[in-house]
């Protein structure tokens, strides 16, 4: 059996996404809900043990508590009514997230499957027909990882000053964080997986992924390093991008100058705002249909081939010699 490599699973995602637009549609929608791996909790773990990111929101909301009294009926009535306007968006952008969710993991496993492209309405179906088991999947993985990350913060915001101990602790804690979060993203790309594909149940899905991953615990780790990696360069590619972004309105506000239209320097400002945003919301959906992809391609490879860890096949080499 040749063991499939990092650079196909890579390439054959990549070809997929590429080929297969519809893919973009599904990996905008399914965002709101994340991404499979640690790119995600490791974000999260770095913005709060930042006690100045924790602290200042906390401040923001007690000074403005002032914004939030009311002092008569009508205000009461405009209130309640904006929290539920609020409260219908919300629900909707998770029923749009969490079926489109499924149609892309559909949509993966049909593409690398039977080799066919995937039709975006059989994708939502099949995303749709599994809603309730994927959105209490993506429920039970936001509480564990949300435990994850307090623990983590609280064990970080409260370390020992010592230097050198400190520096050990804090290594230890992330490095103790990031598996156990690794673990609970792992388990949950896989299930989520094995509910649209095998039609599993939801904890005959659980049960499947932890054994999928407890069998390429080391695969599934170099997987979540190299998209993580694979997500920081996304960024240095938008903010270089928003430089490029930026010239037809740089040559708008030129104009505007030379002319003394103020009308002209707000319409390049607006389509500043208009090109980077679409920047953003186009990379961000090609990345996350991309990465959902490349671990669909690797979960049908674990569970019907089998795959064994780079790190390992480095290793014998290196022994070997």
């Amino acid at each position: 059996m040749l063991e499939p490599t990092y650079r196909q699973a890579m390439s054959h995602a990549w070809h997929l996404v590429w080929r297969d637009k519809i893919l973009w549609i599904f990996g905008l929608l399914s965002i709101f809900i994340g991404q499979f791996g640690l790119s995600n909790f490791i974000g999260q773990l770095i913005f709060l043990s930042d006690t100045s990111a924790i602290r200042a929101p906390y401040g923001w909301w007690l000074g403005s508590w002032s914004l939030f009294r009311v002092s008569g009926a009508t205000q009461v009535v405009g209130i309640v009514w904006l929290a539920l306007v609020v409260l219908v968006l919300g629900v909707a952008l998770i029923l749009l997230a969490v079926a489109a969710q499924g149609g892309l993991i559909d949509a993966a496993a049909q593409g690398f499957k039977n080799r066919t492209r995937p039709t975006m309405m059989k994708a939502w179906q099949k995303g749709v027909k599994h809603f309730w088991r994927l959105l209490v999947l993506n429920v039970a993985q936001r509480l564990l990882l949300g435990i994850i990350l307090v623990a983590a913060v609280f064990f970080l915001i409260n370390i020992s000053p010592d230097r050198a101990l400190g520096f050990l602790a804090t290594v230890l804690a992330l490095m103790a964080g990031a598996l156990l979060a690794l673990g609970v993203s792992a388990v949950a790309a896989y299930a989520a997986g094995f509910i649209v594909e095998d039609e599993r149940t939801f904890f005959g899905a659980i049960g499947a992924g932890w054994k999928l991953f407890d069998r390429h615990l080391l695969v599934s780790l170099e997987l979540s390093i190299i998209l993580l990696g694979l997500n920081w360069a996304l960024v240095a590619v938008i903010f270089l991008g928003s430089f490029v972004v930026l010239l037809p309105a740089v040559l708008i506000w030129l104009l505007a100058g030379a002319t003394g239209l103020i009308g002209l320097a707000a319409a390049g400002l607006g389509l500043a705002l208009s090109l980077f945003i679409l920047l953003v919301v186009v990379a961000g959906a090609i990345f996350n249909a991309f990465t959902t992809c490349a671990w669909m391609y690797l979960f049908m490879k674990m569970r019907r081939e089998g795959m064994a860890s780079r790190l390992l096949h480095y290793a014998r080499k290196m022994v070997g010699k």
